[in-house]
C-alpha cells in the first residue's frame, strides 16, 4: 500500500513572498478565486515533489473551499504540476489534521504550524517556511526512513540512510543506502533538458553494453535514480599510479564514440563537421572518474553529458584530466588503440577546443547560479571561468 504526502497549496506550490514584500492582507488577497491564477510558483516545489513521488501518491490539501477546486487544477496544470497529484482535496472549513485523518495522509508539508499535526504517532508535519528545498527534502526522505516507506516501484527496498553528496553541480545528488546493504544515486535535475540528455545518453549505452557508466534505474519528475558505483576518485591517486589509468579513460572515450546514434541527445550540438555525431560524456575529468575496487574506470556525473563532434569530448579529457605531457601521450595512446579513423584538421580542432570552453563555460555558470548563497564557490567558479579564457592568452 503506497505511502500518502499531502503539500499544501498556497505558500508552499505558490510563491507568496510578494504578499509580505507589498505588506498586504493575505486574507483579502486569497478571498477571490482570482488569486489562484495570480501567483507563480514556489521554487524548489517541482523538485520536493519529483522526490517524494518515489516513495509516495501526492495530493493537495488546501483551506480553501471546495469551489477553488477547479481554479487549483487549471494552475497546476499550466505549471505542469498535475501530473505528480493524485488528487486535489479542499478542506472546506475542516482543520487540515481532520481531513488527514479521513484521507490516510500521514504527512503534510504547510507553511503554517497550526495546521501541522503535533504529537501524533499516526501523522507528522513539515513546516517549509524559509528554508532551501534542499534541506525539506532532506526532512522528507528523514520521514521517509522513520517510517520504512518502501519505493513505489519496489516494494521490497526501503531507505534506510542518505548521503547528500553534492559539491559544485547545478544538480543536487544524494547517495541513498538500502535496507539490502545497496546504494542507489538521485540526481534532481536542474530542468527538463539536462534529465531528457542523461535518460537519452543511459538509453543508448545500455542498448549497446557500454560498462563504464551507472545504469538507470527509475525516473519520476526531475529525479533520476541510478546505480551506485563504487570506487575512489582518480585525483586521489599519486602521479605513477595515474598513468594507466588515463589510458584506460582514452580507451573507454573511443568505445563510447563509436557507438552509432539515430539522431543528437540535445537541441544543443556541439559538432565540428556534419557528420560527425558520437555520445559525449563530458566526465573523463580529475572530479568525475574513478577507479573501481576492480581496477576499472567509470564516468560518474553526467550532468553536463551531450552529443557532437568527438574531438569536443577529447578537448575536455586532454585539459580537464591530463595533468602533464605523459598523461596526455597515455590519453592518447588509449585512444587511438580503439578509433582508427581520420585525425581531426586544424580547423576542427580549434572549433572542438573552442566548443569544449563554451560547453564548460555554460556547466560553470549553471554551478555559480545553484551556488550563489556560498560565496566561496562562486569565487572559484568565477576564478575557473577566467582562467579557462585567458590561458595562453598573452
Amino acid at each position: 500500500m503506497s505511502m500518502n504526502i499531502a503539500f499544501d497549496f498556497d505558500g508552499i506550490c505558490t510563491d507568496l513572498s510578494f504578499i509580505d514584500e507589498y505588506m498586504m492582507n493575505k486574507s483579502e488577497f486569497l478571498y477571490s478565486p482570482v488569486s489562484v491564477c495570480l501567483c507563480k510558483i514556489r521554487q524548489g516545489i517541482v523538485e520536493l515533489m519529483s522526490v517524494s513521488g518515489l516513495f509516495s501518491d501526492i495530493f493537495i490539501l488546501t483551506s480553501r473551499p471546495k469551489e477553488f477546486k477547479k481554479n487549483i487544477k487549471e494552475w497546476l496544470d499550466k505549471n505542469q504540476l498535475s501530473s505528480f497529484i493524485k488528487d486535489i482535496i479542499c478542506c472546506d472549513g475542516l482543520g487540515k489534521v481532520v481531513v488527514m485523518k479521513r484521507y490516510k495522509i500521514e504527512l503534510l508539508i504547510d507553511d503554517k504550524l497550526e495546521n501541522l499535526p503535533i504529537d501524533d504517532e499516526d501523522m507528522k508535519g513539515i513546516l517549509w517556511k524559509e528554508q532551501s528545498w534542499i534541506e525539506v527534502v532532506q526532512d522528507i526522505l528523514s520521514f521517509f526512513i522513520d517510517t520504512n516507506t518502501s519505493f513505489k516501484e519496489n516494494s521490497r527496498l526501503t531507505l534506510k540512510d542518505f548521503d547528500f553528496s553534492t559539491d559544485f553541480g547545478a544538480s543536487p545528488v544524494f547517495i541513498f543506502k538500502l535496507n539490502d546493504k545497496s546504494k542507489l544515486k538521485l540526481r534532481v535535475c536542474l530542468n527538463a533538458q539536462v534529465k531528457n540528455r542523461i535518460i537519452d545518453f543511459l538509453s543508448i549505452t545500455k542498448q549497446n553494453d557500454y560498462q563504464y557508466v551507472a545504469s538507470l534505474v527509475t525516473v519520476y519528475g526531475l529525479a533520476i535514480l541510478k546505480t551506485y558505483v563504487e570506487g575512489v576518485s582518480i585525483c586521489s591517486l599519486k602521479t605513477k599510479k595515474r598513468l594507466g589509468f588515463v589510458y584506460k579513460a582514452g580507451v573507454a572515450l573511443a568505445q563510447l564514440h563509436s557507438i552509432k546514434i539515430d539522431k543528437p541527445v540535445s537541441d544543443l550540438q556541439l559538432n565540428t563537421s556534419s557528420n560527425s555525431e558520437s555520445l559525449l560524456v563530458f566526465s573523463a575529468d580529475n572530479y568525475n572518474m574513478i577507479i573501481t575496487p576492480k581496477d576499472e574506470i567509470a564516468f560518474i556525473d553526467l550532468e553536463a553529458c551531450n552529443s557532437g563532434s568527438r574531438w569536443v569530448d577529447y578537448c575536455w579529457a586532454d585539459d580537464l584530466l591530463c595533468q602533464n605531457n605523459q598523461e596526455k601521450k597515455a590519453l592518447s595512446e588509449g585512444y587511438f588503440s580503439v578509433y582508427k579513423g581520420n585525425n581531426p584538421n586544424d580547423e576542427e580542432m580549434k572549433l572542438a577546443e573552442l566548443n569544449y570552453k563554451l560547453w564548460l563555460t555554460y556547466q560553470l555558470q549553471q554551478s555559480k547560479a545553484a551556488h550563489l548563497s556560498e560565496s566561496w564557490k562562486v569565487k572559484i567558479v568565477n576564478d575557473k571561468i577566467r582562467q579557462l579564457w585567458t590561458l595562453g592568452q598573452p
